[in-house]
């Protein structure tokens, strides 16, 4: 993802680093030119035309749903601007992260405005001096239809304020994959490591990988056949998730409306096999 955002603050120095070294994966990312109004209750005047996605045409994108969703963070953005807890001059930029390994990130709460405070860190401003950035780890997208870790930054001009999202994935841990990437169903134990090495992945169940589309079985936890909808990797292995045909009660506890579970081919089988 080559191609760099019309609108916006752009990825921050440190991160960006991080993505060309080819440590993160960038999926997406969402720029803007608002309009800072000092008296309004809303201090951010997102303008239509004054806005940058990409990659191009993705309407339904689980970064949006993170950054427009009732309680998510540009609620949060409004309200630390509104309450100037930034402002433009010498004041640090605002930055929140879903992760507090990413580079650049501090602080980590689990929760809108919980927050852990690091050394240097202010309750009453969330800024953290030693860093010079303010930062708060919000929750990720509502629906959990995607893995990875969600960011944005804004900084303050008199009359602006320039704004860039990002969901990024960390090196070998890849969601919504249409097609499977090179992998493998055994590895000998002394050139699983060379191959994982290459970039390939492994296929732990007793079954060839299903395509898209296929209806299976998962006896983990009671969540019982899906249909795979995409591929994952994670740690060197590849997995399924799969839309749940009878969703159980504690994951709807869980995950309130979502349906999807994501598996390994260890933790799935073909059919249900008989008690």
């Amino acid at each position: 993802m080559s191609k760099p955002l019309t609108w916006g603050l752009g990825i921050p120095t440190e991160l960006l680093k991080a993505i060309e070294a080819g440590e993160y994966l960038l999926k997406r990312c969402w720029g803007a030119r608002a309009i800072h109004d000092h008296r309004s209750e809303n201090p951010i005047d997102l303008l239509h035309d004054r806005q940058s996605y990409i990659p191009d045409g993705e309407e339904d994108s689980p970064l949006l749903a993170w950054i427009n969703e009732e309680d998510g963070v540009m609620k949060q953005l409004r309200h630390d601007i509104g309450n100037k807890y930034c402002s433009y001059g010498n004041t640090p930029i605002l930055r929140y992260d879903t992760a507090a390994d990413i580079p650049g990130a501090c602080c980590w709460a689990t929760k809108l405005r919980e927050l852990d405070i690091c050394e240097g860190m202010s309750l009453k401003n969330h800024r953290c001096k030693e860093h010079n950035i303010a930062i708060l780890k919000l929750k990720r997208p509502s629906d959990y239809r995607t893995g990875g870790c969600f960011g944005i930054a804004a900084r303050l001009s008199p009359d602006y304020i320039y704004i860039t999202a990002w969901h990024i994935m960390v090196k070998g841990y890849e969601y919504e994959l249409s097609e499977a990437p090179k992998y493998v169903t055994q590895v000998d134990d002394d050139k699983w490591e060379e191959f994982r090495a290459g970039g390939g992945f492994k296929w732990s169940g007793k079954y060839d990988l299903p395509s898209i589309g296929d209806r299976i079985y998962t006896p983990m936890n009671g969540m019982g056949y899906g249909k795979v909808i995409h591929y994952f990797t994670e740690a060197g292995f590849l997995g399924v998730a799969l839309e749940l045909e009878v969703v159980p009660d504690w994951h709807k506890r869980q995950c309130p409306g979502v349906g999807v579970a994501m598996c390994f081919g260890a933790e799935t089988q073909l059919e249900k096999e008989a008690a």
